[in-house]
């Protein structure tokens, strides 16, 4: 067996506009694969992305092509100005890497330009698919959905972190049930570093919503939620990750629910594991019809923090009601208010849940565990050589 894993060349190909779970899940995948004997050869197009790889000691270098298919009317044209110079950069990359065992791809772009290069050169080709898509590819009148129809047949196998996803792809995109494999997220996180991060000191009654800040992900569900929270305990705090125009709106509702006081606006965060470990409730309140998984949950499971969110898409696959967290009915504000409530008052019922998130963790999320999974995935469809 081990013979057959140093053999192994994988070809990673992914665009992506900024950093978010995504790109942090397959940081720590392509790592965990790296130290299994995987020769990787990464082409990715955030410059902080591309620095995160090669951190991590893994071949990387920055595509210089961005196209943008399922963005808006400005994106589309530009990318079909743009689209030769893409595809020539592309072929060449796959012409260079013409001797890898895999292709594995993640975003909608390269799905459509490097899948049809990669059967060219018959190279096996696996699909990343987080979320449900067809929202997406129902845009300019469907076009990107005859785009992916196009090249659905190529890969071997579509990998997705929840059956959520794999229910959307089978009903919406006509994708083989056979070909899908769910395989859930997974973080690097070590007990040691769980270890040092139990020495942050919590800050009590603080409430923590890391996520990126958009309409859909709840950050404005949560406010109001808050409000009522707060009510009944005056001491409760709120701190909300991320930066966009649409903070305006939110501070706008802070300051009508007089909130300002108690909730804080982090901005950036640079280390969300030491702000997840000074918190005592994380809450993940999308209600985002794309969302695929929820890297912040498993994030603070790993901590032993109890994770409260909205039960949509795939937060009940991760979070079990009253066993290893907490779920509420999608956009019910009364119900999240009276859970941070309960969570806030740190029973023995709640250090119960909490310790069975954490080893929820380790035995099905740990990085570990699931690249292992990947790596069955690719001795099963590699190339012969």
């Amino acid at each position: 067996m081990a013979e057959k894993i140093k053999k192994i060349k994988l070809l990673f190909v992914n665009q992506t506009l900024d950093i978010g779970g995504a790109e942090v899940f397959h940081t720590d995948l392509l790592s965990s694969l790296q130290k299994q004997h995987v020769d990787i050869r990464a082409y990715v197009s955030e410059p902080r992305y591309v620095n995160m790889l090669l951190e991590k000691k893994i071949q990387t270098q920055k595509i210089p092509v961005i196209l943008d298919i399922v963005g808006n009317w400005k994106g589309l044209f530009k990318a079909f100005l743009l689209f030769p110079a893409a595809f020539l950069y592309y072929w060449t990359i796959l012409a260079k890497n013409r001797n890898a065992d895999l292709v594995l791809l993640s975003s909608f772009t390269e799905k459509f330009l490097v899948s049809p290069i990669a059967f060219f050169y018959r190279l096996p080709v696996l699909w990343i698919e987080f979320g449900p898509v067809h929202p997406l590819l129902k845009k300019f009148f469907g076009l990107p959905n005859i785009f992916y129809k196009m090249v659905s047949f190529i890969p071997q196998k579509v990998i997705v972190p929840s059956l959520h996803t794999q229910k959307s792809l089978i009903e919406h995109q006509n994708v083989f049930a056979r070909k899908i494999v769910v395989i859930p997220c997974g973080r690097d996180i070590t007990a040691d570093q769980v270890r040092m991060l139990s020495q942050q000191k919590i800050v009590k009654n603080t409430i923590l919503c890391l996520s990126r800040m958009e309409k859909g992900k709840g950050q404005d569900l949560l406010i109001k939620a808050f409000s009522m929270t707060r009510k009944e305990n005056p001491n409760a705090m709120l701190q909300i990750s991320g930066m966009s125009s649409w903070q305006t709106e939110l501070s706008s509702l802070v300051k009508k629910l007089g909130l300002e006081d108690s909730v804080h606006f982090l901005g950036t965060v640079q280390d969300p594991l030491v702000c997840i470990a000074r918190s005592q409730v994380c809450v993940f309140p999308s209600v985002w019809e794309l969302e695929g998984f929820g890297l912040v949950m498993i994030e603070a499971m790993a901590l032993g923090k109890p994770v409260v969110a909205f039960k949509v898409g795939p937060t009940s696959e991760i979070i079990r009601d009253q066993e290893n967290g907490f779920l509420v009915e999608k956009e019910n504000v009364t119900q999240l208010a009276d859970k941070l409530l309960k969570v806030l008052k740190q029973t023995k019922e709640i250090q119960i849940i909490s310790a069975q998130a954490k080893n929820d963790f380790y035995h099905l999320f740990q990085i570990e565990k699931v690249s292992k999974k990947y790596m069955d995935i690719f001795l099963r469809i590699k190339r012969s050589t």
